[in-house]
């Protein structure tokens, strides 16, 4: 009973935020232009195995990467020092580490495993200060869906790679924040973290036994560039690029 009420109160909160845009013309006013944006990502990962009953740390390398970092949102400037944005788009993500999770043969070498994913999600953001010439600040949350896995080891010097679609050596979703800082002519800063693991800690099979791992969470700071998505035509001049840049 006490879900239902809660229920039936959100419904009843939301109904009336909306009457009261709506009825205050307040949508009216609103400036929505959709941004086109591109990062180049640098993450790192805290990682932990569980040997023997104690909990230690796995090293791990920064990852690099500007492949796949790509969004499409619409933004919504409420005034001209308070927005908000949602939208989609793709990332890379992953983690390089001393693998522990590896059951080595002698005369073999897994020291070195990079995993990634490519993940589709759905973010929400709000924006507070100068939002419509391009300097302010944004935090908001995002879920993600990791739909491609790939792994890469080397053994001996050689390495060998494997691709999955919706492995199940990962996660399948993937919440987390963000905030940064929008400078002018499209630029930005971003400090990302993800809430849940990166591996799926269930996972197991004859090379790999992630049953071990207590946490591989990852978190990334990024350097983007973001422009109003347009059409190109003939008469773009200076004034013109002032407003695609904010």
């Amino acid at each position: 009973m006490m879900k239902l009420k809660i229920k039936k109160s959100s419904g009843w909160i939301l109904a009336f935020v909306m009457y009261f845009f709506f009825s205050s013309g307040i949508f009216s006013q609103v400036k929505i232009y959709p941004v086109t944006g591109w990062d180049l990502i640098f993450s790192g990962a805290d990682v932990e195995t569980d040997i023997n009953g104690q909990v230690q740390g796995v090293n791990t390398n920064m990852r690099f990467t500007g492949f796949l970092n790509f969004s499409q949102n619409w933004h919504f400037d409420f005034t001209d020092v308070f927005g908000m944005y949602t939208g989609f788009g793709f990332r890379n993500v992953g983690l390089i580490i001393d693998d522990p999770t590896y059951n080595d043969k002698p005369g073999t070498d897994y020291s070195k495993v990079k995993r990634r994913s490519y993940n589709f999600g759905i973010p929400v953001a709000v924006k507070l200060g100068n939002v419509t010439n391009g300097m302010y600040f944004f935090a908001g949350g995002e879920i993600e869906l990791l739909f491609h896995y790939k792994e890469k080891y080397w053994v001996d010097g050689v390495k060998y790679k494997s691709k999955e679609w919706f492995s199940d050596k990962t996660e399948r979703w993937a919440p987390s924040v963000f905030a940064g800082l929008h400078l002018p002519m499209g630029f930005n800063v971003t400090y990302r973290y993800y809430f849940n693991n990166f591996l799926n800690n269930n996972y197991q099979d004859d090379y790999t036994d992630f049953t071990s791992l207590t946490q591989s969470t990852i978190w990334y700071v990024s350097l983007g560039w973001q422009f109003r998505t347009f059409v190109p035509h003939r008469n773009m001049n200076k004034e013109y690029y002032k407003i695609v840049l904010k």
